[in-house]
C-alpha cells in the first residue's frame, strides 16, 4: 500500500524483516546473499582474461596484443554504427557507468509490503 503524505522521505515498513535499515538497505556486516557466490564460479572479467590468453597462445601472441586488437576492432565498429559492440565490451570489463535517476515527488512513499508491490506490478505486466 502507497501512502501519500506531506513528509519527503521514504519509510519502509518492519515487516522487511530485521537485517535491514530503516532506509531498506541492508545493515553493515549482513548480506541479501549469506551462501554467497558458488565456489569455482568466475566472473566476465576473469572469463574475458582467460579467453585473452588462450587466443594469444593459439596464435602466439602477446597477449597484450591481442586486447589491443580487439579494442581496434571494437573502435571500428563503432565507427560503422555498432556502438553496443564497444559498448558492451567496456560495460563488461569495466562495469557500466554510475547513472543518476532524479525524481520530482513530494510526499512519502511507505512500503507495507514488497511482496504486495510485487505481486501487483507482475499483474501489470501479465
Amino acid at each position: 500500500m502507497i501512502e501519500e503524505t506531506n513528509q519527503t522521505s521514504i519509510e519502509l515498513s518492519d515487516n522487511q524483516g530485521t537485517n535491514r535499515n530503516p532506509d531498506g538497505t541492508w545493515k553493515e556486516g549482513v548480506s541479501g546473499n549469506p551462501a554467497g557466490k558458488p565456489s569455482g564460479i568466475k566472473d566476465f572479467k576473469t572469463l574475458f582474461i582467460e579467453a585473452i590468453k588462450k587466443i594469444a597462445k593459439e596464435r602466439h601472441l602477446d597477449p597484450d596484443s591481442v586486447e589491443i586488437d580487439l579494442v581496434v576492432r571494437a573502435i571500428a565498429e563503432a565507427r560503422a554504427g555498432n556502438f553496443k559492440y564497444y559498448q558492451d565490451i567496456l560495460d563488461r570489463k569495466f562495469g557500466k557507468p554510475q547513472q543518476t535517476l532524479r525524481s520530482e515527488m513530494s510526499g512519502t512513499l511507505k512500503i507495507e509490503k514488497l511482496k504486495d508491490i510485487d505481486e501487483s506490478l507482475r499483474k501489470v505486466i501479465e
